[in-house]
């Protein structure tokens, strides 16, 4: 576990705004005010991706207070995850997380010493060059036009239904009600799939979930690689007769990782479908 660094540390961030940037291609950069215990400021500038890649290493190498062995031992903040979005709603998006990046560095940095003071989190606040010297307006107009020209665009949400209501857990998640229709923007193999509704977006189990415009059956896509072992979080009762029953705390072997957020396990040398979403390490 990282060591604390008790004489100097973080003790305020605020979240500034938004920069748009051109390299290495068009981006947002979060434009962040840290001020240091010893009455230091500086500002720097990090990329979703970043923050979302600190937040994730965050929750390996504290796996307790991540609320892996128990959720209600979770005292890390969250961090909504990364997604990818066409230009018509990148800068929406981009602005709506600013609120979520400010929120987790508040909260990361009012989490006890052993985590907030550790090097890794000191490291991450730290001023780098390219916070000291960043790219100039000038600069970004040079390489406009070439940037755009590599810039892709992702493809377009797929629409999906509610097939059951969903409560949402937290204020990363969004609830569902049967009938719901949706815009399924990114699919994770864990089964939880990042939506649209309205104006609304969030993380929703995609069990929940069956798509409208094309072969309702499940996708052939999957995740695959070697067995591993899972625990089940929840009991479950089957719903159709590829599915298992199984009951909490059970252990079972995932073989295979279906994005539709239904992986195929083995429990006593029985095979079946189970929801993702139901499993954890």
């Amino acid at each position: 576990m990282p060591a604390a660094n008790s004489k100097r540390h973080v003790t305020d961030v605020m979240a500034l705004g938004l920069q748009k940037r051109y390299l290495p291609r068009k981006h947002y950069a979060y434009v962040l005010r840290v001020t240091w215990s010893e009455g230091s400021e500086h500002v720097i500038y990090r990329r979703f991706s970043v923050v979302h890649d600190f937040h994730n290493e965050l929750e390996e190498m504290f796996p307790l207070e991540a609320g892996v062995i128990d959720e209600k031992e979770r005292i890390l903040p969250r961090l909504p995850g990364k997604i990818l979005l066409g230009r018509t709603r990148t800068q929406k998006i981009a602005e709506k997380r600013l609120l979520h990046v400010g929120k987790f560095c508040r909260e990361l940095i009012a989490l006890p010493p052993r985590i907030s003071r550790c090097k890794f989190v000191l490291r991450f606040f730290e001023a780098k060059r390219e916070d000291i010297n960043p790219p100039s307006e000038d600069a970004a107009g040079r390489t406009r036009s070439a940037s755009n020209a590599t810039d892709s665009e992702s493809a377009e949400p797929e629409q999906y239904r509610a097939i059951a209501a969903y409560q949402s857990m937290d204020d990363t998640e969004i609830s569902l009600e049967a009938g719901d229709t949706v815009d399924v923007i990114k699919k994770n193999e864990n089964g939880w799939w990042y939506v649209w509704i309205g104006k609304d977006e969030g993380w929703a189990p995609g069990s929940y979930l069956e798509p409208i415009d094309h072969d309702p059956q499940r996708d052939t896509v999957f995740m695959e690689g070697r067995s591993s072992a899972y625990i089940t979080t929840h009991a479950y009762s089957p719903q159709m007769e590829d599915e298992l029953q199984f009951d909490k705390g059970q252990r079972v072997e995932v073989i295979m990782k279906n994005l539709d957020g239904w992986w195929l396990v083995s429990i006593a040398e029985k095979q079946g479908f189970a929801p993702a979403t139901y499993l954890k390490k």
